[in-house]
């Protein structure tokens, strides 16, 4: 047949399996059921699953691969359910640091620091937290807000503002 043993054979995980078979649902609405095979090849199996099966063993690879059936349903649910987590919508540090420099109260700047770790978004609400101290500091009661110092930031996100203070 078409087996050459002496071809590599590059195989896929679960996970590339599930992106295969979500691009496969997106470029075919109608489809309900998708087989994926370990090389990568996808199969619309909505009336059987005869030819996944036969690419699976008759390959030019010589070697049985592994097939997965993914349902519509559960590969579309699985990536709503990433968006409504957060995942894909998750801010950059460009978005967060213009966002943080023109916050009015040092709360707002915490508030829009969340947790969040990245060293540039820490220095920027760091900055501007003590932007708005000094213009409290000042008289200027615009954007006085939480006079918590600067170093709670780091508190509350897990960092050390020294970066010599080891534990």
């Amino acid at each position: 047949m078409f087996k050459q043993k002496n071809r590599t054979m590059k195989q896929i995980g679960k996970d590339k399996m599930q992106e295969v078979a979500k691009e496969v649902f997106g470029k075919y609405p109608n489809a309900k059921k998708v087989a994926v095979v370990s090389d990568g090849q996808a199969f619309i199996i909505d009336n059987g699953d005869a030819a996944a099966k036969n690419h699976a063993k008759n390959n030019i690879y010589g070697k049985e691969l592994s097939v997965v059936t993914f349902l519509r349903d559960d590969v579309m649910q699985k990536a709503k359910g990433n968006k409504a987590d957060g995942k894909t919508d998750k801010k950059t540090a460009a978005e967060l640091i213009a966002d943080i420099e023109t916050a009015e109260t040092i709360e707002a700047v915490k508030a829009i620091l969340g947790k969040d770790k990245r060293t540039t978004v820490v220095a920027a609400a760091k900055k501007r937290i003590s932007e708005l101290k000094e213009d409290t500091e000042s008289g200027d009661t615009e954007g006085a807000g939480d006079t918590t110092d600067k170093d709670n930031v780091d508190a509350e996100n897990g960092s050390d503002s020294n970066p010599q203070n080891e534990e």
